[in-house]
C-alpha cells in the first residue's frame, strides 16, 4: 500500500514537472497502464457495462411494483332538474349544483416465477366526499384488494431459463476478463521488453560503433607503418562505415518503439523516460516448469458456459406448444362505508379459479420444423463446445512449446555470449599483434554483437514464454 501511494505520488510530480524524467520499470510501467492507458480502461469499462446487463437480466426475479395516486381530484357541475312546487301543485325547472371530491391511492404488484408461475397483487383504496343538489355533503370511504396466481404449466419455464442465462452471463463475463487482463498483461511486458532491447541495441550498437573507429584508427596507423595491405584497411573502413550506419538506424528504431510504447501506457510522446537499471522484470530459473489443466481454463470455462446457454435456446424453440393449458386461482375483498374502519370491517368476499385450453389444430407444421431445427441446434453446439475445448488444449500446448523453446534459446544464447566475448578479446589481442587479418577481426566483433543482441531477444522471450505459463497456470486452480 505504501509503494503504490509512493509510486501515485512520483506520477504526478513527474507529470506535472516535465522537465524531469520518468523513470520506467516493470511495476511503474503497469501502473501507468492501468490508470492512464486506454486498453486497461476500455476493458474494466466494457467488463462494467456487461455486469450491468446481467444485472439488469437477473433483476427478472425482482417483484415488479407500481403506485398510483390521484390527488384530490374535484369536480363541480350544474344541471338542470325538475322539481314539484306544492304551493301550487305545478312542475318547474331549476340549475343545481353537483359537487364531488375524490382521493385514491393503491398498489399492485406482479411477480413471476419459475415453472411458469406468475403472481398478482393489488389493493386501493379511497375517499370520496359528494353531494347533489345542494344536499348535504356525504362521505365515502372505499377499500378493494385481489390476488390472482397463474400457472402456464405448459410454457418451459421462460423465466427461470432467463435467469440461468443471465447467470451464466455473468460468470462468462468474469472468465472473459481474467483471460483478457492476462493477454493484456503478456502484451505489455512484450512490448516492454521490446524497448528494453531497443535500448540495448541502440547501446550495443553505439559501443560497437566505438570499437570499429578504434579498429579504423589502429589500422590506419599500421598501414602507414606498411604492416597491413590497403585492401586490409578498406575491409575495415567499410565495415566501420556500415556500422556507423547500423548505430544510426538503431537509434531511429529505439526512438519509434519508445514514443508507441508512450502512447499504450498513457503518456504523451515528449515524455522523457528513463529505463531503471534494473527494470524489475519477472524472474524465472531456466529448469521452471509446471503443468495445466487445460479444463480448469477460463476459455475452457467459457467454453461450457456458451455450450449450457445455447442449449437452453435451443431446448426452447420447442414452445410455444400446440397446446397450452393455464390454472388460474383468484380471490377479492371490497368494502364501502362512511369511515375507513367500517370499510375495513365489513368486507365483501369472492374467490374463483379456472382451467383455461387451447390447441392450435393447424400450425403448418411448425412445431414440427423447431423440434427438427432443436436437433441441429443442439449437434452444432456440441461441435462447437468439442472444438473450443480442443482450442483450449492447443492453447496450453503451444504455451508449453514456447517455454520449452524459450528455453532452449536461453541457455544457448548465454553460452554463445560467453564464446563470443572469449573470441573476440583473443581476437583483439592477436590483431594488435599482427597474428591475424583485419577479416578475422571484424568477424570477432560482428559475432560478439550478434551474441549479445540475441541473448537479449532470448532473454525477453523467456521472461514472456515463463509468465504465460505461471498466469495460466494461476488461472487453472
Amino acid at each position: 500500500m505504501r509503494r503504490t501511494v509512493l509510486l501515485s505520488l512520483a506520477l504526478l510530480f513527474s507529470t506535472i514537472l516535465t522537465a524531469s524524467a520518468v523513470t520506467l520499470d516493470w511495476q511503474v510501467v503497469q501502473e501507468l497502464a492501468r490508470t492512464k492507458g486506454v486498453e486497461a480502461q476500455r476493458i474494466e469499462r466494457e467488463h462494467r457495462i456487461g455486469m450491468l446487463s446481467t444485472t439488469l437480466e437477473r433483476r427478472s426475479y425482482w417483484p415488479v411494483v407500481v403506485a398510483n395516486s390521484d390527488l384530490p381530484q374535484q369536480t363541480e357541475s350544474l344541471r338542470e332538474e325538475l322539481f314539484y312546487n306544492g304551493t301550487d301543485s305545478s312542475y318547474l325547472y331549476q340549475w343545481v349544483r353537483d359537487r364531488n371530491r375524490t382521493t385514491s391511492f393503491g398498489v399492485a404488484v406482479s411477480q413471476e416465477l419459475p415453472l411458469g408461475l406468475k403472481v398478482n397483487a393489488s389493493g386501493n383504496e379511497y375517499r370520496r366526499k359528494y353531494s347533489y343538489g345542494g344536499d348535504p355533503t356525504t362521505e365515502e370511504f372505499g377499500v378493494s384488494y385481489s390476488t390472482d396466481v397463474r400457472w402456464n404449466f405448459l410454457a418451459g419455464d421462460p423465466m427461470g431459463r432467463s435467469y440461468r442465462n443471465a447467470e451464466a452471463r455473468r460468470r462468462e463475463l468474469l472468465e472473459q476478463k481474467q483471460v483478457k487482463e492476462r493477454n493484456f498483461e503478456l502484451s505489455l511486458l512484450s512490448d516492454f521488453i521490446a524497448l528494453l532491447n531497443a535500448d540495448g541495441q541502440q547501446k550495443l550498437s553505439k559501443l560497437d560503433a566505438d570499437l570499429a573507429d578504434s579498429s579504423l584508427t589502429l589500422a590506419r596507423r599500421k598501414f602507414n607503418a606498411g604492416l597491413i595491405p590497403q585492401t586490409d584497411l578498406l575491409t575495415i573502413e567499410l565495415s566501420a562505415l556500415q556500422r556507423f550506419q547500423a548505430r544510426a538506424a538503431n537509434e531511429r528504431t529505439y526512438l519509434s518503439t519508445r514514443d508507441q510504447f508512450l502512447e499504450r501506457i498513457g503518456l504523451p510522446p515528449t515524455t522523457e523516460i528513463e529505463l531503471a537499471v534494473n527494470p524489475m522484470l519477472p524472474e524465472f530459473d531456466s529448469t521452471y516448469s509446471v503443468t495445466i489443466d487445460p479444463t480448469k481454463l477460463p476459455e475452457a470455462k467459457i467454453a461450457r458456459l456458451n455450450y449450457e446457454q445455447v442449449k437452453r435456446t435451443a431446448n426452447a424453440e420447442i414452445f410455444p406448444l400446440p397446446i397450452q393449458a393455464e390454472a388460474r386461482v383468484f380471490q377479492t375483498w371490497d368494502g364501502r362505508a362512511d369511515n375507513r374502519a367500517s370499510a375495513r370491517d365489513n368486507l365483501s368476499e369472492s374467490r374463483g379459479g379456472a382451467l383455461g385450453i387451447t390447441w392450435t389444430l393447424l400450425q403448418k407444421n411448425e412445431w414440427a420444423v423447431r423440434r427438427e431445427r432443436r436437433k441441429l441446434n443442439l449437434r452444432e453446439a456440441e461441435a462447437s463446445f468439442a472444438e473450443a475445448v480442443r482450442e483450449t488444449e492447443r492453447t496450453v500446448r503451444d504455451a508449453e512449446r514456447k517455454l520449452s523453446d524459450a528455453r532452449e534459446q536461453l541457455v544457448t544464447a548465454g553460452k554463445l555470449l560467453q564464446l563470443s566475448k572469449l573470441r573476440a578479446e583473443m581476437t583483439d589481442a592477436r590483431f594488435a599483434t599482427g597474428s591475424i587479418s583485419s577479416r578475422e577481426l571484424l568477424e570477432a566483433q560482428q559475432d560478439r554483437l550478434q551474441a549479445e543482441q540475441g541473448w537479449l531477444t532470448a532473454r525477453g522471450n523467456w521472461i514472456v514464454a515463463a509468465l504465460r505459463m505461471q498466469r495460466l497456470k494461476e488461472q487453472s486452480e
